[in-house]
């Protein structure tokens, strides 16, 4: 099953670090660890300006170019570590994308099982039928 934001942003530390290492990133994990990073939904407004400001609490889903520097991620890391959170969100689009979807064959599904209804109904009282 692949982890969409909604389920990441419920992570504490711990899952965070067994995520990292998982992922390839274990080398990483103590350093998150101490940082206390865990997993709180991903938000673009929600940056911080500053690398320094990175503190306990903050989350795994709001790291970016600026908030991973006391990581001291390479640049291969860094971006197999934003790949994977970009996934984060895109699985979360993917699944209300679906969810959507399967509300909207509900309501064909209930059209159609109503409209064969009036039909039947139709059929049943029509003077033609012999």
């Amino acid at each position: 099953m692949n982890t969409t934001a909604s389920e990441a942003q419920q992570w504490s530390v711990s899952q965070v670090s067994d995520w990292l290492n998982a992922q390839g990133l274990g080398s990483y994990a103590t350093a998150f660890a101490d940082k206390g990073i865990d997993g709180i939904i991903y938000n673009q407004s929600a940056h911080h300006s500053c690398v320094t400001q990175l503190s306990s609490g903050d989350a795994l889903l709001k790291l970016d170019r600026r908030t991973v520097g006391p990581f001291n991620l390479s640049i291969p890391h860094w971006k197999k570590l934003e790949f994977l959170l970009h996934k984060f969100k895109e699985n979360e689009e993917n699944e209300q994308k679906k969810k959507q979807d399967d509300e909207r064959t509900v309501i064909l599904d209930f059209t159609l099982l109503t409209t064969r209804c009036v039909i039947s109904n139709v059929m049943l009282r029509s003077p033609l039928r012999s």
